[in-house]
């Protein structure tokens, strides 16, 4: 029984030490991205024919409020046939630029339901701009029904 004990202890300590071996010496552990790298792979995914790649490249674009991604962004708005990436690029506009660039696209928008939407975005942003930041030159606009 002992000796099955140290067995399993061996084992164990060899396997355990070896992974952490491997573990230093992975490449993949030691490169670094920059954000220029992260920003050009969003950007060449936002002109993906993969719609859903599309989509989250345009979320991911918002979020780290990329302003290299703005001209893409709003040849989606402006030519895009699919709702749910127009939705996704007017949100990204928003967090990247200010509700002005989207009341702007939003003038030239087909689809009345995309329309309110935007509209309703529009008049959320400038509002919550106002409360968060009273100094803030955005004025709240009442929306419209």
């Amino acid at each position: 029984m002992k000796n099955i004990i140290k067995v399993i202890v061996i084992v164990s300590f060899v396997l355990s030490s070896s992974s952490q071996i491997i573990a230093k010496d992975s490449p993949l552990k030691t490169k670094k991205i920059s954000y220029e790298q992260i920003e050009e792979s969003l950007l060449t995914g936002l002109n993906s024919d993969n719609m859903g790649l599309k989509i989250s490249c345009s979320y991911m674009l918002g979020e780290i409020k990329s302003k290299k991604a703005i001209s893409d962004l709003t040849a989606i708005v402006n030519n895009g046939d699919n709702d749910k990436a127009k939705l996704t690029a007017i949100l990204a506009l928003l967090k990247i630029a200010s509700s002005e660039c989207v009341a702007l696209l939003n003038q030239n928008e087909q689809n009345d339901e995309i329309r309110q939407i935007c509209e309703n975005l529009t008049n959320c942003h400038s509002c919550l701009t106002k409360i968060l930041d009273p100094h803030s030159n955005e004025e709240v606009s009442a929306v419209s029904e």
